[in-house]
């Protein structure tokens, strides 16, 4: 990580060498979360609801509180490491101070509201799947600007 925050990228090789296999491996993991989110969850309020809460129509059962946690655990873990790298590439760019402080600001809030989307409509009210919708799609973005 001290190489993301060093002044002088332009001039390390070594960076220069690892930067297009990191960010490869970014758009990777991207779109594979992505796609395995779509397809394990939907992208419905509905099929989001049900996900979590259960159907017993679709014979769906709700998810436990230990399977929601465990998915917590892990997007909190690898979309805090993805964003704060990105975070650190990003203040080494030209655009101006303000974008880059509400592009990091953006990223983080719809991380950590997608990261918590689960527990609040599994335990609070099925209304949040439309703030894990958003929450969602704007970690997506916002991740792919910083790319």
């Amino acid at each position: 990580m001290k190489f993301f925050l060093s002044n002088n990228l332009k001039n390390n090789s070594h960076i220069k060498l690892m930067l297009p296999f990191f960010i490869l491996f970014i758009g990777l993991f991207l779109v594979g979360d992505f796609l395995y989110s779509i397809n394990n969850s939907g992208l419905t309020p509905v099929s989001i609801t049900n996900y979590y809460r259960g159907n017993e129509e679709k014979l769906l059962e709700p998810r436990g509180i230990v399977l929601i946690l465990e998915e917590v655990h892990i997007r909190s873990f690898l979309f805090g490491f993805l964003l704060l790298s990105l975070a650190s590439l990003i203040l080494q760019t030209n655009i101006s101070p303000g974008s880059k402080r509400v592009l990091i600001i953006i990223s983080f809030i719809s991380g950590l509201m997608d990261s918590l989307g689960g527990i609040l409509i599994a335990y609070l009210h099925p209304g949040f799947s439309y703030l894990k919708i958003l929450s969602f799609l704007t970690l997506y973005i916002s991740s792919t600007i910083m790319i």
